[in-house]
């Protein structure tokens, strides 16, 4: 490569002396070279220029250290794809300072904010009041969209994670929204997976409304479920369906029941102020009620009901003989 930067450096030299009065190019006694500067400091200092290496197949410049590292940056043999090429890793420096705000590793991973990333790309943030990554689209197209698509390389098997423009035609109802959705393939859905503790939804804003435990019980309206499902408000259904847990009270038509005298009935109303087995106001205050259990024992106090008032039939009748 010496060969013909040198001669090239000499021969700018040579011309600068040819049409200037006042020398602006220097070749120091210490070999310092200067070109549009009388007062070089390094080996070779261009101001107010540029200079321009043509080769062919291909063209660079290599730095090398006598005890070893090369870096080359030039342009490729195929192609006019330029390259930056290195030994080891790939450091890029800011402000002066001697820790690498990027690096690139000799085995291809990317880090940002780390000297040692062990992903394809790591980034490790230190910052206060800052975003890790921020992207965004700008574009107000009727198909303009920001976001990340994971994949493993298969059409169809993505996730998307992404936010819409507000005229998002591809899908209406995604229009000022964030997103999150799966491609046509992949049949098993979408998996939200917390290997410690739980998944927690905020919806506008950070209160947590809806809150899935680690064991699986789903709060809402409260983050401390002790159910399958906690509600801490109104449930709005068209149908509910509940599986029954305890016997139906068909047996109460049987001959053996033993059905209740009404005037035993009434000394027990009259001593506790409410039906037989089931709980007092205070009971249900305290530990709620249980939907199947209580529509079964209604429907046996119906029934109860309803052979007393058969029975009251057969002696009016009886009466009006």
């Amino acid at each position: 490569m010496s060969k013909f930067i040198i001669p090239f450096i000499v021969f700018l030299f040579v011309i600068q002396l040819s049409f200037a009065q006042t020398p602006t190019n220097r070749i120091e006694n210490t070999g310092n070279v200067g070109i549009g500067t009388i007062d070089p400091n390094e080996k070779l200092e261009i101001k107010d220029g540029s200079f321009l290496i043509k080769s062919n197949p291909y063209a660079y410049i290599g730095l090398e250290r006598d005890a070893g590292g090369t870096i080359k940056m030039g342009v490729s043999t195929s192609g006019q794809d330029g390259f930056i090429s290195t030994l080891n890793d790939l450091k890029f420096l800011t402000n002066g300072e001697t820790t690498p705000k990027l690096r690139i590793t000799a085995g291809g991973f990317v880090g940002i904010g780390t000297p040692s990333p062990t992903q394809l790309l790591q980034i490790d943030k230190a910052q206060d009041k800052t975003t890790a990554i921020k992207i965004s689209n700008n574009n107000e197209g009727a198909y303009s969209r920001s976001g990340i698509i994971l994949s493993n390389g298969e059409t169809g098997k993505e996730t998307l994670l992404v936010s819409t423009s507000a005229n998002y035609a591809a899908v209406p109802s995604w229009s000022n929204s964030g997103v999150l959705s799966t491609g046509s393939k992949v049949y098993n859905g979408l998996v939200l997976r917390s290997s410690v503790g739980g998944i927690r939804f905020q919806p506008n804003g950070t209160t947590d409304h809806v809150v899935i435990g680690s064991g699986g019980k789903m709060g809402i309206g409260t983050t401390n479920p002790s159910h399958e499902l906690d509600v801490a408000g109104t449930i709005h259904a068209e149908e509910v369906l509940v599986n029954l847990t305890v016997e139906g009270p068909d047996y109460v038509f049987e001959e053996d029941y033993p059905l209740q005298e009404l005037s035993d009935l009434e000394n027990y109303l009259k001593a506790n102020k409410h039906l037989p087995e089931v709980p007092s106001a205070k009971e249900m205050e305290k530990e709620g009620i249980k939907v199947g259990e209580m529509e079964m024992l209604l429907l046996k106090k119906v029934e109860e009901l309803t052979l007393h008032i058969i029975k009251l039939e057969k002696r009016i009748k009886e009466l009006e003989k």
